[in-house]
């Protein structure tokens, strides 16, 4: 699945060509994702998948902030846990190394934190671990559809 559902995903939107593809395993984090790209950590979209009672989902972060633990159990009624590297790949359709909202399994929801409006551009994970899709935020938005736009980010990050 991964880099091809990010490809299929991409591709009718004329988007193929924003996938950037690095040397194997290069961009496991925000900071080697930005390092590699030119940018400041903040561009990256960081793509986290989290175990809701009611399933998984994904949550889309601008690159430096965290998630504040507050307000996630404000919004979700709940506190946040990660889904274990080894289910990603089964619950989310992307694995470890390669979280991106773009050609996400169906039916997973998608949140994008307000933290992400702050700039035109965000650079989300390509669909593997060696790749990233360079992106404005509008074309993001048609990529991966949020299913809703929250605030979750910690302030001041």
């Amino acid at each position: 699945m991964t880099l091809a559902s990010v490809q299929q995903a991409l591709e009718p939107l004329g988007l193929l060509d924003r996938i950037v593809f690095f040397e194997k395993d290069a961009t496991p984090t925000v900071a080697d994702a930005a390092r590699l790209l030119g940018c400041e950590p903040r561009l990256i979209a960081k793509t986290m998948a989290v175990k809701l009672l009611s399933g998984p989902a994904l949550i889309v972060l601008a690159g430096a902030p965290r998630v504040d633990g507050k307000k996630f159990r404000r919004r979700f009624q709940e506190s946040m846990k990660f889904i274990p590297s080894e289910e990603r790949l089964e619950m989310t359709g992307h694995g470890p190394g390669s979280m991106t909202p773009i050609g996400a399994k169906r039916g997973v929801p998608i949140y994008f934190d307000e933290s992400l409006r702050s700039l035109p551009e965000r650079h989300p994970a390509g669909g593997a671990a060696a790749t990233v899709a360079r992106l404005k935020l509008s074309e993001l938005e048609k990529a991966a559809p949020p299913n809703e736009w929250v605030d979750l980010a910690r302030e001041g990050e």
